[in-house]
């Protein structure tokens, strides 16, 4: 899946390299503020790493949805999923990208249709679910369309700039753009009103090699704040009108790649540098009251799950590569983060993943007591079916 998401986001750059200028918005630029950075160092973490790694254990609540599986709702790979009070809207690649909804016990709703007319969708980029004022919005080349919870069409806004990630902001919505997509050439910060005309906007200009943002790159915070990452750049970053203040640095500077900037590397290069054990970050960052999540990759296929407790100061980190040998004597669960709702972190469980396909023996008495109360919905959970959704709040690292 994270293949598919990185064709996607490449697609998605080279069409936006042609933007048109607009020489009327007012263009300001971000100050940085970094007094109150707090450093989280992840290095004794990379280097101690659990090969085995189950975050069930770290699991205090959870919660599996069993999506309904029909002819009109099967569900392909998942790029992104959003979260309302009652709803599960997810956008996944078929057909170029299609939007189903769910209720919140998964019973299929509905899929938005595809097409060229008024309120279909053709070719999504992202989906956004706006908590303020209860909307679902789909963005694809060009406008911004927009429904009700129940994915009814109330109106599509054409508009003439590109959109990297969005999210709902006081009165209005803050749109993502990076440098390839600016008409200014630089990470820009769009605020615009209800109906997306830009108001102002804001650009960020360092040392960093600014690349495309990935799903999940932009979130509330536990104070209804806006946090934002962007890829091969450590920082956590929370906006306000005036000012951007770096919230959290990652340091794992022991093991980061040194990224060159402008200029493509071979695989045949890239491996004479000799850093294909060095991570880079992944600009995905999932937060919540009592965690932070995010990912680093390598160039070995290593994507390492981080789990930071805010409270206790403390990690977990594992090695997604390895979650599958656990299908050796236990149930996984949660193999990859995919979204927030509240308190809860939200992933996947599929058949690929599911050891009662496997014809393992499968020894109930040893299995974690949060799994064992759904063993009989996994036994019945079929190849062909639409996937589980997996909701989790965490208990603190000791």
């Amino acid at each position: 899946m994270k293949n598919k998401i990185i064709i996607l986001i490449c697609v998605l750059f080279l069409i936006c390299s042609c933007s048109s200028v607009n020489t009327t918005i007012n263009i300001q630029k971000l100050q940085f503020d970094t007094s109150k950075s707090k450093i989280i160092d992840v290095n004794e973490a990379i280097e101690n790493y659990d090969e085995y790694f189950f975050i069930e254990d770290l699991v205090d609540t959870i919660k599996l949805i069993q999506l309904e599986t029909t002819e009109e709702s099967l569900v392909g790979d998942i790029y992104e999923i959003k979260m309302s009070d009652n709803y599960i809207y997810i956008f996944d690649d078929f057909n170029r990208g299609s939007v189903i909804i769910f209720d919140k016990n998964g019973k299929f709703v509905k899929r938005i249709s595809t097409g060229n007319g008024p309120g279909e969708i053709d070719f999504v980029v992202r989906i956004m679910y706006d908590e303020i004022n209860k909307f679902l919005f789909v963005y694809q080349y060009g406008k911004i369309s927009k429904y009700s919870e129940t994915g009814v069409f109330i109106k599509d806004y054409q508009i003439d700039y590109y959109v990297t990630d969005f999210i709902a902001y006081k009165n209005g919505y803050i749109c993502f753009q990076d440098e390839g997509q600016s008409f200014i050439r630089k990470y820009t910060i769009n605020f615009t009103d209800s109906s997306f005309n830009i108001l102002r906007t804001k650009y960020l200009e360092d040392e960093n090699n600014i690349r495309t943002c990935f799903p999940n790159s932009i979130s509330y915070d536990d104070n209804n704040c806006i946090n934002f990452v962007r890829m091969s750049d450590n920082s956590v970053y929370n906006i306000n009108d005036t000012t951007i203040s770096k919230k959290y640095i990652l340091n794992f500077d022991k093991h980061e790649r040194e990224i060159i900037k402008d200029k493509y590397i071979s695989d045949i290069e890239f491996y004479q540098t000799g850093e294909i054990d060095k991570y880079i970050f992944q600009a995905e960052l999932l937060e919540v009251s009592n965690y932070l999540y995010f990912t680093l990759n390598d160039y070995r296929g290593n994507h390492l799950m981080i789990y930071y407790n805010k409270n206790t100061k403390k990690i977990k980190c594992g090695n997604l590569k390895n979650i599958d040998k656990g299908l050796l004597n236990d149930v996984v669960l949660i193999s990859h983060e995919i979204g927030v709702y509240n308190d809860y972190y939200v992933s996947v469980f599929d058949s690929d993943i599911n050891p009662f396909n496997y014809n393992i023996d499968y020894n109930e008495k040893n299995s974690h007591p949060k799994i064992a109360n759904y063993v009989d919905m996994l036994k019945n959970f079929k190849d062909d079916d639409n996937p589980i959704i997996v909701m989790y709040k965490l208990k603190d690292i000791e």
